[in-house]
């Protein structure tokens, strides 16, 4: 999956939790700073690894899981909580799974 940053957060509020799970083969899970410096963090993923991305990690991040080349089926499951009713709306948040298959 290419670089990219959630684009709606109105939807998860200000400062979203976005859960991730990984089952199957291992892979990088890269961040990247929006900003000049263009810093990046590896973080291997193997399965059943979680992570959480919190706070402003959309805002001033960008992520990618880069393919490998022969690599193994992986599955990932993501968790948000959308805010229904826009930003403002947390009594009505749903917890909405959606998952990514490469």
């Amino acid at each position: 999956m290419g670089w990219h940053s959630d684009q709606d957060l109105r939807r998860y509020g200000d400062a979203p939790n976005i859960a991730s799970v990984s089952f199957g083969a291992e892979r990088d899970f890269v961040l990247k700073r929006k900003d000049e410096s263009g810093r990046q963090l590896v973080y291997r993923l193997g399965g059943g690894a979680a992570l959480l991305m919190g706070g402003k990690t959309q805002e001033f991040w960008q992520h990618s899981v880069p393919r490998r080349a022969g690599a193994f089926a992986r599955i990932n499951l993501t968790f948000r909580n959308v805010l229904v009713g826009g930003a403002g709306g947390a009594a009505g948040a749903a917890a909405v799974p959606s998952s990514a298959k490469d």
